[in-house]
């Protein structure tokens, strides 16, 4: 088939920076206006970035996303659009199947591992998930971000889907690793609730007790968890930045050593992609989809749920040795320079090619 160029509507139920689906859809819509094609975002007008607009057409819907009339408005500017495809990041596509169209689901989701992490992770898998479930089956095509996923769509859901893991702006990955500018700084970059830093505290905790030096700790992200926060300012060599922009991120990054992600459930981050482009090793513990990218001894390492001790030294065994800091940033490099988000945009390209001629050919036997 030609590769002819595509019109495709994203529908996603957030377009924000701290969001890491949001990440997703930006970055993967950026390619896909790059390799020549048409995109149009649809997403809620309360979380739609500013500067992403700009750089993304987007159309934003009045009403909340709590609210499924929502759905039938989506529904109906499918109806009025010359979609080629329409890709959702979560529960819109259901508006696609209102509207009698083929569209493909990328999964993001962490159930089950988030069901307790908090009140509304547990609602969710009681109210929104049984949604995303039906979304999914009705999908032309499944995409999960972590082979752990897919595994479990399959064991719990019997829903088969293809596995395309996120990526890294390709511009950004570093070409000079030089250990002298760097610090011995450890970071955890995220967005700060139970999930992602119920943990955090007592790994700091640890890597204090195990070190005779103090070693800086450097928090960003956005606060959600303002006990945590609380607790964590109280902690002499803790900095808690709050959310910072991309290109502080990147600064924090290209001056530390190690990221460090204490997570009850993860699928697979983007931070850990960023990191690795800015020669920083990740430790985390070993859950969800991040075996998929933590490759224990070679860009980081993963620690068994919740040794926060081992968690602890094997962080202070990046500050301190420097060969093995090096050995596991090398390595992050290299990993990150085999997952841009050019690469993974032409996976994506790929199935919506099939799609397309799947639909043509079903439109002629009709």
């Amino acid at each position: 088939m030609t590769k002819e160029k595509l019109n495709i509507i994203v529908l996603a139920r957030w377009f924000v920076r701290w969001n890491g689906m949001s990440q997703v859809v930006y970055n993967l819509s950026k390619e896909l206006i790059e390799n020549g094609h048409n995109v149009l975002v649809i997403t809620y007008k309360g979380y739609a970035d500013r500067e992403w607009v700009q750089e993304i057409p987007t159309m934003r819907i009045n009403r909340s996303y709590h609210n499924l009339l929502s759905l039938k408005d989506i529904a109906e500017l499918l109806r009025e659009y010359d979609a080629d495809v329409v890709h959702s990041h979560g529960l819109l596509g259901l508006a696609a199947y209102l509207s009698k169209k083929n569209y493909i689901v990328t999964y993001h989701g962490n159930w089950p591992m988030n069901m307790f992490a908090s009140t509304s992770s547990f609602l969710f898998s009681f109210t929104l998930l049984p949604l995303s479930v039906i979304e999914m089956k009705k999908a032309w095509k499944v995409i999960c971000v972590s082979r752990f996923m897919k595994k479990v769509l399959k064991n719990a859901f019997d829903i088969d889907s293809v596995f395309i893991p996120n990526g890294v702006n390709e511009e950004i990955i570093i070409d000079n690793l030089d250990p002298h500018k760097r610090d011995d700084l450890i970071v955890f970059l995220g967005t700060l609730s139970r999930r992602k830093a119920k943990y955090l505290i007592d790994v700091i905790h640890a890597i204090n007790s195990s070190s005779s030096k103090r070693v800086s700790v450097l928090i960003a992200g956005k606060i959600v968890d303002k006990s945590l926060y609380r607790s964590l300012i109280k902690i002499p060599n803790v900095n808690v930045l709050g959310y910072v922009s991309e290109k502080e991120k990147l600064e924090i990054l290209r001056r530390s050593k190690v990221v460090i992600l204490p997570s009850m459930a993860e699928n697979i981050p983007v931070v850990v992609l960023e990191a690795f482009s800015q020669g920083v090793p990740v430790i985390a513990f070993k859950v969800g989809g991040l075996p998929d990218v933590i490759i224990n001894g070679y860009n980081g390492f993963l620690i068994d749920r919740w040794d926060v001790h081992l968690f602890a030294r094997k962080t202070l065994k990046i500050i301190d040795d420097l060969a093995t800091y090096m050995q596991l940033a090398r390595n992050a490099v290299s990993f990150a320079k085999r997952n841009t988000w050019k690469k993974i945009a032409e996976k994506y390209q790929k199935i919506y090619y099939q799609m397309l001629q799947q639909t043509n050919i079903d439109k002629t036997l009709r």
